[in-house]
């Protein structure tokens, strides 16, 4: 997300989900969107063909991947999702302030290989596989 967001705009969004700003700190917040900036280009191959907005939903496999690591609740994960997409789609990829340092950037790849995970449910830099979503 760009600099020219203002955060009184991230805010106004995120109060349109009662009890989302309760229950989210400012770090899992900025987290969020760092993960989802990260992983935006894998997010990407679950929009409609040829658009250029977001999915309406995160897979199941990256829903579930951002609960777990954020330790967030799907309703709170969802609710971040839709409240922030279109920001992030927009401005996420370019401004640096937003994109992981290398060493983060590194453990959340390995964290989405985790051993066990089935190979669709793993998180990489691309996967193609059919798309499921919440």
């Amino acid at each position: 997300m760009s600099a020219n967001v203002a955060a009184s705009l991230v805010f106004e969004r995120l109060s349109l989900y009662p009890g989302l700003l309760d229950n989210c700190s400012m770090l899992d917040i900025v987290s969020f969107i760092q993960l989802a900036c990260h992983f935006q280009r894998e997010i990407s191959l679950y929009a409609a063909y040829g658009s250029p907005a977001p999915p309406p939903r995160l897979a199941k496999y990256i829903h579930r991947f951002f609960a777990s690591y954020l330790q967030l609740s799907d309703r709170h994960v969802s609710e971040l999702w839709d409240a922030l997409k279109d920001m992030i789609w927009t401005h996420g990829t370019h401004d640096s302030k937003w994109l992981l340092d290398d060493n983060k950037a590194v453990m959340l790849d390995l964290l989405g290989h985790q051993a066990g995970s089935h190979p669709k449910e793993q998180l990489g830099r691309l996967r193609y596989f059919t798309p499921s979503v919440y």
